[in-house]
């Protein structure tokens, strides 16, 4: 009879590793499940947000372009709209309010959708265009375009559309 409650308790205790062991496993097949889908999510999640800044950023710059075309001198309908409450064709060159708010809905776009560092350098773009077309209007056309600086601040901006839009980004961004 003792062996038999020998035997009984190392086929107990034989049993109970084999149940820690496969809670164990299970455990840890469940763990290894969670992981991977939270790498799927993180995986489709900066997918989508590549993609959206790509999109983003690719229309400020297009705004950019045209707004800086325009400034200057490559669009003369554009430059030549009237200031309000102006009569047509009197006024000093200047860029109409619905280029200037677009190029101001598309930094907003940036500001909402891109990081820290496309901001920074979508705003100091803007903001150079906005104090390049003030100055020539109160120059009365005179003021000449400082394409020096909006090519630097252009190509910081590409830079950074580079760098993040990119899901394989050169070195060279």
């Amino acid at each position: 009879m003792l062996r038999t409650a020998s035997t009984a308790g190392i086929s107990l205790i034989v049993a109970s590793a084999g149940y820690a062991g496969a809670y164990y496993s299970a455990n840890k097949a469940v763990e290894a499940a969670i992981h991977a889908e939270h790498l799927r999510q993180n995986a489709e999640l900066g997918k989508e947000t590549r993609e959206k800044r790509a999109e983003v950023y690719a229309v400020f710059l297009q705004v950019v372009d045209i707004y800086s075309t325009a400034l200057i001198g490559g669009n003369e309908e554009m430059l030549m709209q009237t200031t309000a409450g102006g009569a047509s064709g009197t006024s000093a060159p200047y860029l109409g309010v619905k280029s200037e708010t677009q190029l101001k809905q598309a930094e907003n776009q940036v500001y909402i959708y891109g990081s820290d560092d496309a901001w920074i350098n979508a705003d100091r773009l803007y903001s150079f265009l906005i104090a390049e077309k003030d100055a020539i209007v109160v120059s009365g056309g005179q003021e000449v375009f400082d394409v020096d600086e909006y090519l630097l601040l252009y190509k910081r901006f590409r830079s950074v559309f580079c760098a993040e839009a990119s899901s394989l980004p050169r070195s060279t961004c």
